[in-house]
């Protein structure tokens, strides 16, 4: 799922049009709802995947129509130069996990 979410990422990125704050913003809140909803009052929760995938793709989608506050980002500037090193312990985990 990380590979995909980075692949992903990266051609979203070089997309010219994108969704408007407002519409991601909508997007995003309908499909937590729906999440919530469905595992709350029906008990599905084969659906879950499919809703955060589309939360992270809106979030994904707001953070690049909309700038976050500096403040943000000089909290977490101290991971800007290991983040490489985070993507390859995850993906390592998850491999890890996948093999036992």
């Amino acid at each position: 799922m990380t590979t995909f979410g980075f692949v992903l990422g990266t051609y979203a990125g070089r997309m010219p049009a994108r969704m408007s704050f407002g519409m991601s913003g909508t997007i995003l809140a309908i499909s937590v709802t729906a999440m919530l909803i469905m595992n709350r009052f029906f008990g599905v929760h084969t659906l879950n995947y499919y809703f955060i995938l589309v939360s992270a793709i809106m979030a994904c989608n707001i953070l690049l129509v909309h700038r976050l506050p500096d403040t943000l980002g000089s909290i977490f500037m101290p991971l800007s130069g290991v983040s490489a090193e985070l993507l390859l312990l995850q993906l390592h985990e998850v491999s890890a996990d996948q093999s036992t």
